[in-house]
């Protein structure tokens, strides 16, 4: 009963601002809008950034992610200790401005885009894996990258034609650069 009642105040600050504490490591992405672990899923407004500690072994490692404007697309920046450039994974996407890759099609396909945080723009190259149907960058997350992250209030990601990829709201990026940085930059 203790437990349950400590959970529940724990979740109750959560929804007040601080939801990436009371999650445990195993939460992840469910439908639109929703983040915890089976069965017990909260809602979370498309832009408030979700920190997650995955179990990775002797590497401590962490993950944040968001959804996008009007849930498109699921976008995650994650680091581990010894490898603090990180990767980024780009999910559940389903617009135009990315390439569109037939499910038949075996092998990766890139794109060149751009990320723009409130004017600050990163020329990134997308890796579509088709057999994970995922956008993934790697080696992306420098310093100068992560502050822009952390300190602007939107990022727009667009392909080099000027077509809107999505918008990504920044609510909780400070929270996420600072667990990057103790666990990925130690």
């Amino acid at each position: 009963m203790t437990i349950r009642i400590e959970r529940g105040l724990r979740c109750a600050v959560a929804a007040i601002g601080f939801l990436a504490s009371c999650l445990p490591a195993g939460a992840q992405w469910g439908g639109a809008g929703e983040w915890g672990p089976a069965g017990h899923t909260m809602w979370v407004e498309p832009g408030t950034w979700m920190v997650t500690f995955p179990d990775q072994g002797d590497w401590p490692s962490v993950a944040a992610s968001a959804e996008g404007q009007n849930h498109t697309g699921r976008l995650e920046f994650s680091c581990r200790r010894g490898a603090p450039s990180g990767n980024m994974m780009l999910w559940d996407y389903h617009g135009s401005a990315l390439a569109v890759v037939p499910r038949s099609h075996p092998e990766e396909t890139r794109q060149d885009v751009v990320f723009d945080f409130d004017g600050k723009t990163f020329d990134v190259t997308l890796t579509f894996v088709p057999w994970d149907r995922v956008w993934l960058a790697q080696g992306l997350l420098t310093s100068r990258f992560l502050e822009a992250f952390a300190s602007s209030r939107r990022l727009e990601i667009r392909s080099l034609d000027g077509e809107q990829v999505n918008i990504w709201g920044l609510k909780g990026t400070r929270k996420a650069r600072q667990s990057m940085r103790q666990v990925c930059e130690s």
